[in-house]
């Protein structure tokens, strides 16, 4: 399976450090899955423009996840997932990278 999402949305921060504001941003979004008999792989991409912001500003989060079953209710978990923004707000790194793994319940 593979699906693209194109769109908009509005978001509002409100920083510690500076005054809260409202962005409009767009989102442009791939995702795939791949089944290999019962495991399964979930990829996606997804960019986020800041159409409103500074010039230059967006984000992109990426995820790749991995289930496998350990018996007909129980399935081992694996996925990585990483954040980039290009104008982080004040002393927060532009990437972020996530690793995850457990036993998840399947019904």
């Amino acid at each position: 399976n593979i699906a693209l999402e194109i769109g908009t949305g509005v978001t509002n921060e409100q920083p510690t450090v500076l005054p809260s504001y409202t962005r409009i941003g767009g989102v442009l979004r791939l995702a795939a899955r791949q089944v290999f008999g019962a495991t399964r792989s979930d990829q996606q991409i997804a960019v986020f423009p800041d159409i409103t912001g500074p010039p230059g500003h967006y984000r992109v989060n990426s995820d790749l996840n991995l289930s496998a079953p350990l018996s007909k209710s129980l399935a081992l978990k694996v996925g990585i997932a990483s954040r980039y923004d290009t104008k982080p707000q004040v002393k927060v790194k532009k990437s972020d990278t996530t690793i995850q793994s457990g036993i998840g319940i399947e019904f």
